[in-house]
């Protein structure tokens, strides 16, 4: 019987879903969906950098917060990526050179896709509908 090989999409795909699954019926769960929604084209239009910067900005990392989602959406990007942790992503996105951030940022765009389709699927996020985040 031969092993079955899995894809980096295909973990990436998963780790996703279990993202996005454990944000159901959070009371920010709409905005965290959002917040997901809006991730790629932050990376695509700012870059990766600007983008971990502003969701650090914005969040804040206590649960009973009102912008604990922006955390919590930077945290899960950071263990789908593989740099553990908020902290660990926003550092190495400031301080890797060049050709590893490019790579780090091809990575982080592509998670972010996945949390993307996830958000509409599971939390059925409407690009259309204002969050006020």
């Amino acid at each position: 019987m031969s092993k079955v090989k899995v894809t980096r999409d295909q973990q990436r795909a998963q780790a996703a879903y279990e993202a996005v699954v454990g944000a159901v019926k959070q009371k920010w769960e709409k905005k965290y969906g959002a917040a997901c929604h809006r991730l790629p084209g932050l990376i695509h239009q700012c870059g990766l950098c600007q983008a971990v910067a502003f969701f650090q900005a914005k969040g804040e990392d206590k649960e009973d917060s009102k912008r604990y989602y922006f955390y919590k959406v930077l945290h899960d990007l950071a263990g789908m990526t593989g740099q553990g942790s908020a902290e660990g992503l926003a550092h190495n996105a400031r301080t890797m050179p060049m050709t590893q951030y490019r790579e780090l940022t091809r990575e982080a765009m592509a998670c972010a896709q996945w949390l993307k389709r996830y958000s509409q699927a599971v939390l059925h996020v409407d690009p259309t509908e204002d969050t006020g985040s």
